[in-house]
């Protein structure tokens, strides 16, 4: 009588260990890839619907100066404040992580806002630099 196992072998499992690694391995690539994507995109509308117009209001509303501030979170907390009475110009919960804030030498001429991309593969008029400094840049001179 022959002795008959059943089950797999060591090869058999070894192959569908390896072939679920490499599975995983792909999807945590694109994982990676589509968090980046977001990341970038919530950057660029922080900048373009909420900083932006925000800036243009206050530059409005402050005798045509743009606001000084060392960073763009100081920057979010001026244009949040309320303490005046005033609306804020921004809602409290932008998040601004990550982006700069450069108000050009003259008060009345301008700022400059970016931030270095997390996709280097996005391509759009603002983009400047090569990969992997790659940054988003809006610039208003006015």
């Amino acid at each position: 009588m022959l002795n008959q196992k059943s089950g797999f072998t060591l090869i058999e499992l070894l192959i569908v260990m390896v072939i679920i690694v490499i599975l995983a391995g792909g999807g945590f690539a694109l994982y990676v890839t589509s968090t980046n994507k977001a990341s970038d995109t919530n950057h660029i509308s922080a900048i373009k619907d909420g900083l932006e117009p925000g800036l243009a209001q206050y530059y409005s509303d402050n005798d045509s100066t743009y606001p000084v501030a060392a960073s763009a979170e100081a920057l979010k907390t001026i244009l949040t404040d309320t303490s005046d009475g005033k609306t804020a110009y921004v809602k409290s919960t932008l998040d601004v992580d990550g982006i700069t804030y450069t108000r050009l030498t003259d008060p009345t001429e301008g700022y400059t806002l970016e931030f270095t991309l997390k996709n280097q593969n996005l391509n759009d008029a603002n983009v400047t630099g090569t990969a992997p400094n790659k940054t988003y840049t809006i610039t208003s001179q006015d």
